[in-house]
């Protein structure tokens, strides 16, 4: 917004009369540059807040299920002969195996997640700014003197309209994620749902 300070007022009553968005000597596009702005604290809360705790609880979860499981295995082999540890061990390698691609898990949708912020929320944000800018046009505030600063404070109201409208699309964005993120674990751990009483059934 500070650089449309020194913008032509034409060129801000023309993107005034267009619902915030005019292309010409100067390019104004509102909607799409609010809502880039929301792309990296959106990104920053669920790469550092939302995904680095889920996967450090998978990680405390699955070195958990590991230790549980070396222990039967080293029961098993106390046992000598009377039990065959060759299984339990089996089924341990594949926990170790699951557990170094939960250490990726949500990938894929950090990689989407700035284009899905930017798309959601450039609608949600759209709405507001366009009712906001035909009512002032309506009441004749584009014109007359005075209408570069008019123009200016209303451009700063759009901003605050921005943020409120933006809130829920940016938390249904987040949610959305954790259950991808959430699927994607539970799918990778449903042949370990229960590695003690496989571990047990190993052994009968």
């Amino acid at each position: 917004l500070r650089k449309l300070r020194d913008a032509n007022w034409r060129t801000l009553q023309a993107a005034v009369k267009r619902d915030g968005t005019f292309y010409g000597a100067r390019h104004i596009n509102l909607p799409t540059d609010f809502a880039m702005s929301f792309e990296d604290p959106v990104a920053e809360a669920w790469g550092k807040s939302i995904l680095s705790e889920l996967r450090k609880r998978t990680r405390e979860f699955s070195a958990d299920c590991l230790g549980f499981v070396d222990r039967v295995v080293e029961w098993a082999k106390e046992q000598g002969g009377r039990v065959q540890p060759r299984l339990i061990e089996a089924q341990r390698d594949a926990i170790a195996a699951d557990t170094k691609h939960l250490a990726s898990v949500g990938k894929s949708v950090v990689d989407d997640l700035r284009e899905t912020v930017r798309a959601e929320l450039c609608k949600a944000i759209e709405g507001p700014i366009r009712r906001k800018c035909q009512a002032f046009v309506r009441r004749n505030e584009h014109v007359g003197t005075g209408v570069r600063n008019r123009i200016l404070d209303l451009f700063d109201d759009l901003a605050d309209e921005a943020i409120e409208a933006a809130k829920t699309p940016a938390q249904n964005v987040l949610l959305s994620n954790y259950r991808l993120v959430e699927s994607e674990i539970l799918e990778a751990w449903k042949n370990h749902n229960d590695p003690l009483l496989a571990a047990a059934e190993a052994i009968v």
